[in-house]
């Protein structure tokens, strides 16, 4: 079962329950509860390469996360388990996007 797209946006599985016993307390829940903050993850690649991708958190699965690159318009899907830091961002300290003097 999937969501029906807007125009310029994508297809996300429905919502997945992270209140269950298996997710209370995971990264997903954390991650679900907080969809629309601008974020920061840092992933993992092999065993010593991290690769960092920013963006508006989209949507939330059990294995996977979007973000929503705001500059470009594009979706990222990234796999959950490469993760090993998310940030965060303040909104007074998002990164405005060219020709945006305040994005918050």
């Amino acid at each position: 079962m999937t969501q029906t797209a807007a125009q310029g946006e994508i297809n996300v599985p429905a919502g997945e329950n992270f209140n269950s016993l298996g997710l209370e307390g995971s990264i997903q829940q954390l991650l679900s509860e907080n969809i629309g903050v601008y974020v920061i993850c840092d992933f993992l690649i092999g065993t010593q390469l991290l690769e960092r991708r920013a963006g508006i958190l989209y949507a939330v699965g059990v294995g996977f996360l979007v973000l929503l690159d705001e500059a470009n318009g594009n979706y990222i899907v990234c796999d959950m388990y490469s993760i090993k830091f998310v940030t965060f961002v303040d909104p007074s300290n998002r990164p405005a996007l060219e020709g945006e003097t305040n994005p918050a």
